[in-house]
C-alpha cells in the first residue's frame, strides 16, 4: 500500500470523502446550529470554525517531480481532516439526538470554548449511547401510538354497538308508548304496578308521554274492540326489549339473567302477571349491568377523548411547524437562487479573469521573445568580442616571442623568463577555460531558445484549453438556464441543479488551478532568465578580469626588462629612464619586488622537489630540526654555532664567525649576480635582518637542506671591489647606457656620499625599510665584521638608501620568519600557528 500514498487517485477521492461528510455536517447545522467542540486534527480551534475549502485548495495533487513528498504529505493530512470531519458529524448527530430527545424542552446552550479535545472512541462511544436513547424512546413512542389505536378502534365499535342499541331502545319505546290499544289510566296503572314491583329503573331520560298523548289517539277499554289485545301487545313487546337486552349482554360479553330466566321457563303462550314481574325484573338487572358496563366504558373514553384532543392539538402544532417549514423550504430556495445568481455573477467575473490572465501571457510571451532577441544580440557581441580576445591573445603571443628574445639576449636570469611564461601560459589556460564557458553559454542559450519553443508550444495548447474551458462555461450557462427553469415548475430539482453548480465550481477550480501553473511557469522563467543574465555578467566581469590580468603581466614583463637587477653586470643591463629619479626608483623597487615574490616561489618549489626527492632516498643522515624563531635573531643559528666544520681538524675547533653591522636594504640583492660581496658576505634571500652567520657553515647548512649558495666571484676581485666602494673619494665611470638612468644616478649619489653611515642609531630607533610585498625590516647593530687580513676593524656601515614607500601601494609593518624553512608571518601568532606544524627545511 505505501505506493498509493501521495497518488492522485487517493488524494481525489479523500478531497470528495471530505466535501461529502462537511455537507452532512452543514445539514446537521442547519437544524441543531454550529457545533462547537475542539477539533481532532487542530486541537487548539474550533471544528466548525476550520475553513475546509481553504485546507483543501492547499493541500492537492501537484503533478511536478519535485512535490512528491509534499503529495505523500497531503494525502496524510487529507485523511486526518476526513477523521476530523466524522468526528464532528459524531458530535453534531449527538447533539441532533439530545433536541429529539429534549422536544418537549428549549434547546440546550452549546458549550463555548472547550478546554481540551475529547477523543475519538469516547465520541464514538456518546453517539452510540445517545442513538440508543433515542431508539429506545422511538420504541416507546410507537408502542404507546399501537395501544392508542387499538384502544380507540375499540372504543369506536363499542360506540358504535352502544348507539345502535341506544336507537332499538328508543324505537321499542316509541312503540310502546304510542300504541293505540292502551288507554291513558291502564298505562298509568300499569306504570304504578311495574313501579311498585321494581320495574325498569334504567338511567336513560323518562319518556315524554304528554307528546305522544297530545299528538296521537289512545285506546281505552271502552273503545277496544277485544280486550286481551292491549295485553298482548305489551308483553309481545316486552319480550323483544329482553331479547334486544340479551343480545347487548352477548355483545359486550356480560351476563344476562334474563337470557337464564327464558331458558327455564320456556314461554310460549301468554305470561301472567307472575311471570311479567319476573321477566321485568331480570331483564333491570340486565339493564343494570349494561348501564355499569357503560359508566365504566364512558371512564375509559373520557380519558382517550381529552388524549384526542391532546393528539388533536399536536396535530395542530405539527401542522404550523410544517407550516413554517414550508415557509423556511421556501426561504432556503431564495436564498439558492440568489446564490445560483451571485455564482453566475463569479463566473462572469473568472471569465473575465481569464481573458485578462490571457491578455497578461500574450504580454509576456512578446516581453520573452523580445528578451530573447536582446540575448541573442549579446551574443553576437559576445562573439564578437571573443573574437577580439584571440586577435588580442594572438598578439600577445607575438609579443611574447618578442619578449622572450629580449629576453634570452639581455637578461641572464632565466628563472624570470620561465617564470614570464609560466604567467603566460596560465593565462592562455585562463583564456582557454573562459572560451569553454562561452560555449557551454552558448549551449545553455541554445537550450533556453529550446524551451523558449516549447513554452510557445505550451502556451498554445493552453490558449486552445482556454478556449474548450470558455465553451464549457457557456455550456454551463445554458444549463443553469435550464436547471432554472427546471426549479420554477418543479422544486425537486434541486439537487440536480446543486450538482451541475458543483460541477461548474470544480470546472471552475481546474481552470484557476491551471492558470495558476501558468503564472508559476512564467515566473521559473522570468527566474532562469534573470539567472542567465547574471551568468551573462560573470562571463563579462571574468573577461575583464583576465584582460586586467593581461595588462598587469604586461606591466611586470616591462618592469623587469625596464629596470633589471641593480647588481648583476654592467655589461649586460638594458636600463631605460623616465628622466625623473624618485619614479625610477620607485619602479626599481617594484620590479625588485617582483623578482623577490619570483624566487621565493621558486624556492618553495624546490624545496617540494627536494622533499619528494628525499623521500624516494634513504637517508644518510638524521637531520636535526631547530625551533622556529622570529626574523633576524642573532641566535637565529646558535645550534649551527656549536656544529663542527665538516673536514676539520679537531672537532673541538670553534667555527670563525663573521659579525657585521648593516641595516636591511630596501631591493635585496641578489647573491649570484652580485661581484661587489665574497663568498663569505654573501646571505640567503631570507635573510632581512641582521643575524649572525658564518661561511665556515656552509657544509653544515647543506647537510640540513637548506639551499645551495650559489657561486660568486673569487675573494680577491671581492676585496678590491668592496675596497673600491668603501673609498669615499673613489668613483667608477659608468659603461651603460649614456642615458641618465636610476641606476647611474643611485651609483653617483652613493660615491658622492649622500647616505652617510648611521653608527650611532640605536638598534630600536633604527629606519623600517620596505621589502617584498610591504614588508618592514628593522635593521640591527649586532657586531664587526673582520677584514681580510684577519685584523678586526670598523665595518662600513651599508650605504643604501631609505626606501619611500609609495602612498597606494606599501606600508609598514613588522615580519617574523621561521628559522627553520624561512616562512614568513605578519605576526607572532601566525608563527605560533606555523610552528604547530613545521617539519624544517628540507
Amino acid at each position: 500500500m505505501a505506493h498509493l500514498l501521495g497518488s492522485q487517485f487517493c488524494l481525489d477521492s479523500l478531497h470528495n470523502d471530505v466535501l461529502d461528510v462537511q455537507a452532512a455536517v452543514m445539514e446537521v447545522f442547519s437544524r441543531v446550529g454550529p457545533v462547537r467542540y475542539p477539533s481532532w486534527k487542530f486541537p487548539d480551534k474550533i471544528s466548525c470554525d476550520i475553513n475546509i475549502e481553504k485546507l483543501l485548495e492547499r493541500f492537492q495533487y501537484s503533478e511536478e517531480q519535485e512535490d512528491l513528498e509534499d503529495n505523500q504529505v497531503a494525502h496524510i493530512m487529507l485523511f486526518e481532516l476526513v477523521i476530523d470531519r466524522l468526528m464532528l458529524l459524531m458530535q453534531s448527530c449527538s447533539r441532533f439526538a439530545d433536541v429529539m430527545l429534549n422536544a418537549g424542552q428549549s434547546r440546550p446552550q452549546t458549550t463555548v470554548g472547550l478546554s481540551s479535545s475529547l477523543s475519538l472512541g469516547l465520541v464514538i462511544k456518546k453517539y452510540w449511547n445517545k442513538m440508543v436513547q433515542l431508539f429506545t424512546m422511538v420504541q416507546q413512542l410507537q408502542s404507546e401510538n399501537k395501544t392508542k389505536d387499538r384502544k380507540i378502534a375499540k372504543y369506536e365499535a363499542a360506540m358504535s354497538k352502544q348507539q345502535r342499541q341506544n336507537a332499538v331502545k328508543d324505537l321499542s319505546a316509541s312503540t310502546v308508548f304510542s300504541t293505540s290499544e292502551l288507554s291513558l289510566s291502564d298505562l298509568s296503572l300499569h306504570d304504578a304496578t311495574l313501579t311498585s314491583k321494581g320495574g325498569l329503573s334504567s338511567t336513560s331520560p323518562p319518556l315524554d308521554f304528554a307528546r305522544d298523548v297530545g299528538t296521537k289517539a289512545c285506546q281505552t277499554l271502552e273503545t277496544a274492540f277485544v280486550p286481551c289485545e292491549a295485553c298482548y301487545r305489551v308483553q309481545q313487546n316486552l319480550v323483544d326489549v329482553g331479547n334486544n337486552v340479551v343480545n347487548v349482554c352477548q355483545t359486550q360479553g356480560l351476563p344476562s339473567s334474563l337470557k337464564t330466566y327464558k331458558a327455564q321457563q320456556h314461554l310460549e303462550t301468554e305470561m301472567t302477571a307472575a311471570d311479567v314481574s319476573r321477566w321485568t325484573a331480570e331483564q333491570n338487572k340486565d339493564m343494570q349491568r349494561i348501564n355499569k358496563h357503560l359508566e365504566n366504558l364512558m371512564s375509559q373514553i373520557n380519558p382517550l377523548k381529552e388524549e384526542l384532543a391532546a393528539v388533536e392539538r399536536e396535530k395542530a402544532k405539527l401542522q404550523k411547524r410544517i407550516d413554517g417549514f414550508d415557509g423556511e423550504l421556501r426561504r432556503e430556495q431564495e436564498v439558492q437562487r440568489a446564490e445560483i445568481r451571485q455564482r453566475e455573477e463569479k463566473m462572469r467575473k473568472a471569465e473575465e479573469a481569464s481573458a485578462e490572465s490571457l491578455a497578461r501571457m500574450n504580454n509576456i510571451n512578446k516581453e520573452l521573445s523580445a528578451g530573447k532577441k536582446e540575448l541573442e544580440e549579446r551574443l553576437d557581441r559576445m562573439r564578437v568580442e571573443l573574437d577580439g580576445q584571440e586577435h588580442t591573445i594572438k598578439e600577445l603571443e607575438v609579443t611574447k616571442n618578442t619578449l622572450l628574445l629580449e629576453l634570452k639576449d639581455g637578461l641572464a636570469n632565466k628563472s624570470e623568463v620561465e617564470q614570464v611564461q609560466e604567467q603566460l601560459h596560465q593565462v592562455q589556460e585562463q583564456l582557454q577555460q573562459v572560451q569553454t564557458k562561452l560555449s557551454d553559454t552558448e549551449k545553455e542559450f541554445n537550450k533556453e531558445q529550446a524551451k523558449n519553443r516549447s513554452l510557445a508550444k505550451h502556451d498554445q495548447s493552453m490558449q486552445a484549453k482556454h478556449d474548450s474551458l470558455i465553451q464549457r462555461l457557456d455550456e454551463l450557462d445554458q444549463e443553469c438556464e435550464e436547471l432554472r427553469t427546471a426549479v420554477s415548475e418543479q422544486d425537486d430539482g434541486q439537487e440536480e441543479l446543486q450538482e451541475a453548480l458543483d460541477k461548474a465550481q470544480a470546472d471552475r477550480k481546474q481552470a484557476q488551478q491551471e492558470l495558476k501553473a501558468q503564472k508559476e511557469l512564467m515566473e521559473s522563467l522570468n527566474k532562469e532568465k534573470s539567472s542567465l543574465q547574471n551568468l551573462l555578467q560573470t562571463l563579462e566581469g571574468s573577461v575583464d578580469q583576465m584582460k586586467q590580468q593581461l595588462q598587469e603581466a604586461q606591466e611586470r614583463e616591462k618592469l623587469l626588462v625596464q629596470y633589471p637587477d641593480l647588481h648583476g653586470p654592467p655589461s649586460s643591463q638594458v636600463t631605460e629612464s623616465t628622466g625623473d629619479i624618485l619614479t625610477d626608483m620607485e619602479r626599481q623597487l617594484t620590479a625588485n619586488n617582483i623578482r623577490i615574490q619570483v624566487l621565493q616561489d621558486q624556492n618553495q618549489s624546490l624545496r617540494n622537489s627536494i622533499a619528494k626527492l628525499k623521500q624516494t632516498q634513504p637517508p644518510v643522515h638524521n637531520t636535526r630540526l631547530t625551533e622556529p624563531v622570529s626574523l633576524w635573531k642573532s641566535q637565529s643559528l646558535n645550534g649551527l654555532e656549536q656544529t663542527p666544520r665538516r673536514g676539520s681538524a679537531s672537532p673541538q675547533t670553534p667555527p670563525r664567525m663573521a659579525e657585521w653591522d648593516t641595516p636591511a636594504p630596501a631591493p635585496l640583492r641578489n647573491s649570484r649576480s652580485n661581484p661587489d660581496l665574497s663568498d663569505s658576505d654573501k646571505r640567503p634571500l631570507s635573510a632581512y635582518r641582521t643575524r649572525r652567520y658564518s661561511p665556515a657553515l656552509d657544509d653544515t647548512i647543506s647537510t640540513l637542506g637548506l639551499p645551495p649558495r650559489p657561486p660568486g666571484k673569487s675573494s680577491g676581485s671581492s676585496n678590491r671591489r668592496v675596497g673600491s666602494a668603501g673609498s669615499t673619494g673613489g668613483g667608477g665611470t659608468s659603461s651603460h647606457t649614456p642615458a641618465v638612468s636610476a641606476i647611474d644616478a643611485y651609483k653617483k649619489m652613493k660615491q658622492a656620499g649622500v647616505f652617510a653611515p648611521q653608527k650611532n642609531m640605536d638598534m630600536d630607533t633604527r629606519e623600517s625599510f620596505t621589502i617584498g610585498r610591504g614588508a618592514p625590516v628593522r635593521g640591527q647593530a649586532k657586531g664587526r665584521r673582520p677584514g681580510s687580513g684577519g685584523k678586526g676593524h670598523k665595518s662600513e656601515t651599508s650605504k643604501r638608501p631609505v626606501s619611500r614607500e609609495s602612498p597606494h601601494d606599501y606600508h609598514r609593518m613588522d615580519t617574523f620568519v621561521c628559522e627553520a624553512c624561512d616562512k614568513m608571518y605578519t605576526s607572532a601568532k601566525e608563527l605560533e600557528i606555523h610552528k604547530s606544524y613545521c617539519y624544517g627545511s628540507i
